[in-house]
This record gives C-alpha cells, structure tokens and sequence, in this order.
C-alpha cells in the first residue's frame, strides 16, 4: 500500500510513506537500438529534484571505449567548459589507490577511470549508478556515483565517480556518449520523491 510500519516496541502502526519512493523516468536498451549515445529528456532542474541513473551491462563488441555525460537544455548540449569531475579508477586485486581522471574545466564528465574492455574480449561490461542532485532552483548540478567493470582477465575495476556543473541554463536533460557503438547493457533514469 504504500505505507511505512513502525514499532514503538509494543505497538505497531502503519502510516503514510514520507518519501523516497523510485518512479521510471525513461530507460534505453543498446540490444534493441545499438547506438554511440543515448539523451534521457524530462528532467526538471528548476525545482529541487534527485534522480539515480543505473547503467547495467553496457558493452560494444567493436573495440575498447570511454564513456562521457553532459547536461542539456531544449536550446541542445552543453559544450562549453562547465563541467568539473574526478573519477577513480581502482583494480580489486591491488591494495592502493589506482588511477584517476579529473578536471575542473571540461566539456563533458569522464564515467570511466581506465579505458573499458569490449565485450570481444570476455569482459563483463560497464555498470553504474550515478545519483543527480538539483539543488533550490539553481544552475548548478552536483552528481555522485560509482562505476564498475570486469576486464579479459577477470579483474574488476571501478570506484567513484563525483561531478558538478555550473551551467548558466537549467539543465532538462543528460546525453550519455560512447566513444564506439555499443550494443549491449541498458541505461534506466529514476526520480526519487522527497516528500
């Protein structure tokens, strides 16, 4: 129903749920159309807002790929120098912090920290989830996240990713890009309710 259970350690009550509930925003499947980029439309930066974009499986049988993101309005994609971001790249059999790629003046958001291995080579594919916040009817995006991916040999890498964007127009969309086709995994865009 909806509702939140709760205990007071003798009695329980239901009572109305106080936010947080997941809806579907919109999705893209790479095995129904193989693409080298996808644009998630309908977002609403003018009012405070959270979303989570989870990525599962993406993968190109073509070669080797990085993967960017970028905000937009209906006027189109934000090219211009406004993204700021650090994402790591870290190997689950080492002990150490891995590589990074980071930047505070690019024209897009870097979601890998090392190059990712095509799916010709038996690894396992791209996964993320990636929470966007819009903060009190400003321009200013603030993203968080975290990535992974297996490569040939059966490491995995991955790590976290953070973003922010300072953008003179209130952002209404994300395009995701592939630096190759890719024609596997799926992307699903998901509004969080705060109330």
């Amino acid at each position: 129903s909806g509702n939140v259970l709760t205990s007071d350690g003798s009695t329980w009550a239901s009572a109305a749920a106080g936010g947080g509930a997941w809806s579907r925003t919109a999705g893209f499947d790479f095995a129904d159309t193989a693409a080298s980029d996808f644009t998630f439309t309908g977002l609403d930066g003018s009012s405070d807002r959270i979303y989570c974009m989870i990525c599962a499986g993406f993968n190109s049988s073509i070669g080797n790929y990085n993967l960017t993101m970028q905000g937009g309005t209906s006027g189109g994609i934000i090219t211009t120098t406004v993204y700021s971001y650090h994402v790591s790249a870290l190997a689950d059999d080492s002990t150490s912090y891995g590589t990074a790629v980071s930047d505070t003046n690019d024209t897009s958001f870097k979601m890998n920290g090392t190059e990712i291995f095509a799916s010709g080579t038996g690894a396992a594919g791209y996964c993320c989830t990636l929470y966007i916040y819009f903060r009190e009817a400003t321009t200013f995006v603030a993203c968080a996240g975290n990535h992974t991916f297996t490569s040939s040999g059966g490491r995995t890498y991955g790590g976290p990713m953070i973003y922010g964007l300072l953008s003179d127009s209130t952002i209404d969309r994300i395009k995701v890009t592939c630096s190759r086709e890719m024609d596997q995994g799926s992307a699903t865009l998901y509004t969080i309710s705060e109330t």
